[in-house]
């Protein structure tokens, strides 16, 4: 079982032995980069992980109701 928690930080339970913090966080990339098909897919992967690591940047994520259009509110 693997579950990242954030940046750096996650919990891993493999083969009977408990991680957590960076150690489990670099177990889980290791892992999930190991199980994609084909080295192109992994270099890209991976390239596009380390990329975002670098240049760390918070995006404001919002999830709002769709813009009611004029036409919508004369039905």
């Amino acid at each position: 079982m693997l579950a990242v928690i954030g940046r750096n930080a996650a919990a891993a339970h493999v083969f009977g032995l408990a991680f957590t913090g960076w150690t489990a966080w670099l177990l889980w990339l290791g892992i999930h980069i190991t199980w994609l098909v084909g080295f192109r897919n992994r270099a890209l992967v991976l390239l596009n992980w380390a990329w975002n690591y670098v240049f760390y940047r918070r995006a404001v994520r919002l999830i709002l109701p769709a813009a009611r259009s004029a036409r919508n509110e004369v039905l």
